[in-house]
């Protein structure tokens, strides 16, 4: 994986682009619209900066590392299909969700029964 400064000027100039156009949460609705190219797009997703997604837009990977909205400004992305298709990390940079993600996030959100413990209403008596 290059290090940012390894990236051609043109690249890094479409990095610097892409920054200033993302929504709140990282996203860029069209990238070509602001100038940056396919090459320096698949240079920045090559060395793990960005990621792009078939329906157009592109997440920037570490926004949330580098950048704090306040929350009474806040606007949720308008990439919801693409934006459930990550996941943050620990360090707050953003991955793409694996198979295991997916079913243990189904798995938390079902509600479990406990077979342990008697349900706690009683049926009422006559």
């Amino acid at each position: 994986m290059p290090y940012f400064m390894e990236l051609s000027l043109a690249s890094q100039m479409g990095y610097i682009r892409l920054l200033t156009h993302a929504d709140d949460e990282g996203f860029v609705c069209n990238p070509k619209l602001i100038g940056v190219g396919k090459i320096s797009l698949k240079a920045l997703e090559e060395a793990g900066l960005i990621f792009c997604f078939r329906t157009g837009p592109i997440l920037i990977r570490h926004w949330l590392q580098h950048n704090l909205i306040r929350k009474d400004t806040f606007k949720s992305t308008n990439f919801a299909q693409e934006k459930a298709q990550v996941t943050l990390d620990k360090n707050k940079i953003y991955r793409l969700k694996t198979d295991t993600d997916t079913e243990r996030e189904r798995n938390e959100a079902a509600p479990q029964d406990n077979i342990n413990k008697p349900n706690s209403i009683q049926p009422k008596k006559s």
